[in-house]
């Protein structure tokens, strides 16, 4: 029996495309992951990767959606719904001592750059979710848009760009009036999908570029 997320499933004709991620979806979850985001320590491990999206699915700070096309998860979106808590729980999203030892014996390089992050204390965690720490924001009430990945066969398909719109119809349903994102600054294809869906470049940190979308209250989305 699949165990439920934290997401409102309440309507599921909303969409017949996207469902909330269940435990049942990992092991579709991880390969999708690896294949987009294949430079992540969390990946290197099975075992460690299974009990990260386990938290993730029940974590009550994220709400995660599926895109199932003939039967089989196609694309992901993940987003911050409550950024104190994820604050709070992000501690335990690090990578422990197992995934360090597996990407030192497998990735040599990549371990090197993750410690070199570390000691120059540039790592994504320093990154503040709230809003009361900047005062250009353009908006009252921000939620975080964390990631969205389609396999590489089904792009050219609308199906990034739909996802988007739900997660804007979602951010309007949970209160929020905008959403704010992170592209790295060489995902030129993401960096024209956004702005091409109405983000606004607002800044740099790190290797990245900060977005961020007004909404209104009527975003809805019929069908992808």
């Amino acid at each position: 029996m699949s165990e439920e997320g934290s997401c409102d499933i309440s309507n599921p004709e909303k969409n017949k495309n996207i469902r909330c991620a269940t435990i049942d979806d990992i092991e579709a979850l991880i390969e999708i992951c690896r294949t987009i985001f294949p430079n992540y320590l969390i990946w290197c491990n099975n075992r460690c990767a299974r009990k990260w999206w386990e938290y993730i699915i029940k974590s009550k700070s994220h709400e995660t959606w599926v895109y199932q096309f003939n039967n089989e998860i196609v694309a992901l979106i993940r987003f911050v719904i409550d950024a104190n808590l994820y604050k709070k729980e992000i501690r335990n999203l690090r990578p422990g001592f197992g995934i360090l030892l597996c990407v030192f014996i497998m990735r040599p390089r990549l371990l090197f750059e993750k410690i070199l992050e570390k000691i120059t204390r540039v790592t994504s965690s320093s990154v503040n979710y709230s809003n009361s720490s900047d005062p250009n924001s353009l908006a009252n009430k921000s939620m975080w848009f964390h990631s969205v990945a389609v396999m590489p066969n089904m792009r050219g398909k609308g199906i990034g760009s739909g996802m988007i719109r739900f997660c804007e119809q979602r951010a309007v349903e949970l209160g929020y009036d905008s959403i704010k994102f992170f592209i790295k600054t060489n995902n030129n294809g993401s960096i024209r999908l956004h702005e091409r869906l109405g983000f606004i470049r607002t800044g740099k940190i790190k290797d990245c570029y900060s977005y961020i979308k007004l909404l209104s209250k009527n975003h809805r989305v019929d069908s992808l």
